[in-house]
């Protein structure tokens, strides 16, 4: 699934551009939901027939990022954008709250099978109702009064105001620009901390501290429900907090996201196994947690800076994100070959230096206002007053 999404996520981004998520995003619900479905039937014959139906999943997972950066772009008042874009990333959370355990139940009462046919049936449920309740645009929903439009696009983009055509994708000017830079490697840095989490969690308490297998997957629940609630308070704590700039909110809470990861993940490698279970799951735990408030740090900067072209940015940032997941399990393997405690400590201290280290880097160049590319460009042509973009300046870089 992470190699599909690598491949298609710039796929997304396009036609997320060109014909909008309301078309795209229940597209590629169907593609993933139906591998899903498919998958039970293919496994009797092997990888080669098990490997299209991983790769089609992938699309599902390409289009997650870009989707929070075209809706947060689209549909989020500037006053409230760290709360919407908090509530907007809540379902990553409580997917795995509901898939981790509903897995197993299902794999435990009614066999493996029915797994992925519940999984891939809720896909394509979710595809249908997402089509029939969303809209592009606010303008384009009945139920959108004159007065939430008129909260939802104040100061925003032009081409969202006024529904005109897209005008194109600036692609010089966005690789161009230092601060999308540092949303990018700082999500490189938080991919790597969280993948290494989400994967080898379970390893390590098991391998390492030699916790029983069968408590590992209770505990892996525990982080994702303690991360949703610290993302909801910092989501709420962010839009409310207006003693200091908006820049400076977003090097604190994304510092207190990856810097927190980081601080946590490094006693681990201190521990004793066969010790308490309660003290490495209350690390892991909060350690997953803080990667929460990453949403009013870096995500929200992609919003804040790329505006119209938020899907982009978010499509660079899932490409980013698919490499972490597939470079995490070459960095364990190379460093913590037996799985010793000395290893996992040397594994712990580089997930460490390579969260404060790209944490630095975005808080050094991140920004809170939006991109020159981003704006319109008032221009006289032959007594016509037209509004184009710096894209229209310049050939896109395809």
């Amino acid at each position: 699934a992470g190699v599909g999404a690598l491949i298609t996520a710039a796929v997304i981004a396009v036609a997320l551009h060109s014909v909008g998520a309301r078309t795209v995003f229940p597209m590629a619900l169907l593609i993933s939901g139906s591998a899903t479905l498919l998958m039970p039937h293919m496994a009797p014959s092997g990888l080669l027939a098990i490997l299209p139906m991983r790769l089609m999943q992938g699309s599902a997972v390409a289009a997650v990022m870009p989707m929070i950066g075209y809706i947060s772009s689209h549909w989020a008042p500037l006053s409230e954008m760290g709360n919407f874009v908090t509530m907007l990333t809540a379902g990553i959370q409580i997917s795995q709250i509901i898939t981790m355990p509903l897995s197993g139940e299902l794999c435990v009462s009614a066999g493996w099978k029915w797994s992925y046919y519940v999984h891939g049936t809720a896909s394509l449920c979710i595809a249908s109702a997402f089509w029939l309740v969303f809209r592009d645009s606010p303008e384009q929903h009945r139920h959108v009064s004159p007065k939430e439009l008129a909260l939802i696009t104040k100061n925003g983009p032009a081409s969202r105001k006024t529904g005109s055509k897209r005008p194109p994708v600036p692609y010089r000017a966005i690789f161009a620009d230092p601060a999308v830079w540092a949303i990018w490697v700082a999500f490189f840095g938080n991919s790597f901390g969280y993948q290494m989490i989400l994967q080898f969690m379970p390893t390590f308490l098991n391998k390492v501290l030699a916790i029983p297998i069968e408590r590992t997957g209770f505990f892996a629940i525990l982080p994702p429900i303690a991360q949703l609630g610290l993302k909801v308070v910092g989501g709420i704590t962010n839009d409310k907090l207006t003693c200091i700039t908006e820049r400076s909110k977003l090097r604190l809470f994304n510092t207190l996201a990856m810097v927190g990861c980081g601080f946590f993940l490094l006693p681990l490698g201190f521990l004793t196994p066969g010790g308490a279970s309660w003290l490495p799951i209350a690390f892991f735990t909060v350690s997953v947690a803080s990667m929460g408030l990453i949403t009013c740090g870096s995500i929200k900067s992609v919003t804040l800076i790329s505006r119209q072209y938020s899907h982009f940015v978010m499509a660079i940032v899932q490409f980013v994100v698919c490499i972490g997941y597939l470079l995490v399990p070459l960095f364990v393997s190379t460093i913590a070959p037996t799985n010793s405690i000395q290893e996992w400590r040397l594994v712990f201290a580089g997930v460490c230096i390579v969260l404060l280290s790209t944490n630095a880097v975005f808080c050094y160049w991140c920004q809170a206002e939006p991109a020159e590319w981003t704006k319109p460009i008032a221009r006289e042509d032959e007594s016509i007053r037209v509004l184009v973009t710096p894209a229209d300046e310049s050939t896109p870089i395809a």
